[in-house]
């Protein structure tokens, strides 16, 4: 919605309304249901007398977390973000006690989490220096460096705007660590993603 926005199409209100509770809202609940079948066959697995056990769950998680997104984003049109976010909440909620092997499931998924953070990396360095070489002036670096500010002053605002609130959920937050989400939040895999998404 955002991007056919920023191209001047013309969007109801209602419209925009039903998109975002269609994209996310059956985006989780269809994640709920993947969740629910992956953490069933976790369940089907869980003697640890058989080796294979182990495998199979591992490959069970993988399989569930693929398949939300596939069906998710792909085939029904919803986020598939929220798909993969859903799927694993249930998974997490009722199959972590049934693993046959923690460990394993720990070890391979951040395998899969350093590979991720890797080739993402390695993409965005790749395009950066695409463009830096090719298309971006001297004025494009400074526009960059302006937004990249103006976030970290808005994601900033935004943590103090809703700091009341966190406060009411357990132990106060202090201001220093407000500073360090604001700080923190604006480096890592997935803003680079975004910003290659873009």
């Amino acid at each position: 919605i955002a991007f056919d926005l920023l191209k001047e199409k013309e969007f109801t209100l209602s419209y925009i309304a039903t998109q975002v509770v269609w994209k996310s809202g059956v985006g989780l609940i269809i994640g709920f249901i993947i969740g629910g079948l992956g953490a069933a066959f976790i369940f089907l697995c869980r003697d640890r007398t058989h080796h294979d056990n182990g495998v199979i769950q591992v490959t069970v998680t993988l399989v569930t977390s693929f398949w939300a997104f596939i069906l998710g984003e792909g085939i029904l049109g919803v986020s598939g973000i929220l798909c993969v976010l859903g799927a694993a909440l249930v998974v997490a909620r009722y199959s972590w006690p049934m693993f046959v092997s923690r460990e394993s499931v720990s070890h391979v998924w951040h395998s899969i989490e350093f590979v991720g953070n890797c080739v993402i990396f390695f993409m965005a360095g790749a395009k950066v220096a695409q463009v830096s070489y090719t298309v971006a002036t001297f004025g494009d670096w400074i526009w960059c460096i302006a937004l990249w500010a103006a976030c970290g002053v808005i994601r900033l605002m935004v943590i103090l705007m809703f700091k009341p609130f966190m406060d009411l959920l357990g132990r106060p937050v202090s201001l220093q660590y407000c500073m360090v989400m604001a700080w923190g939040g604006l480096r890592g895999a997935i803003g680079l993603a975004l910003g290659m998404a873009v």
